[in-house]
């Protein structure tokens, strides 16, 4: 086991690789974001490219994304809480 500030930058580094996928519409959209909180896919059901659909389309994209902000902070909070418990003893 190395020194905390090694494993710290280290869990940084493999949160940052981490994905969550956040979807509204009933999966008609779907946004990823990484560990950083970028967007790095959006997908798109057809259906909604119509000119008629615009605001309802982005309504769902913008709910997807925060749906897979909060995933993702979820995810990140439990995988560091499983560190800090495990190897440093923290939080028992």
């Amino acid at each position: 086991m190395g020194s905390i500030e090694d494993r710290m930058n280290s869990l940084k580094e493999e949160l940052k690789a981490m994905r969550a996928t956040g979807t509204s519409g009933a999966g008609m959209v779907e946004v990823v974001v990484n560990g950083d909180f970028d967007a790095i896919s959006v997908k798109i059901d057809e259906s909604l490219y119509e000119k008629e659909e615009r605001q309802t389309l982005e309504v769902l994209v913008m709910s997807a994304f925060n749906d897979a902000v909060g995933r993702m902070r979820k995810a990140i909070e439990e995988r560091t809480r499983k560190v800090a418990t495990e190897e440093y003893g923290f939080f028992k």
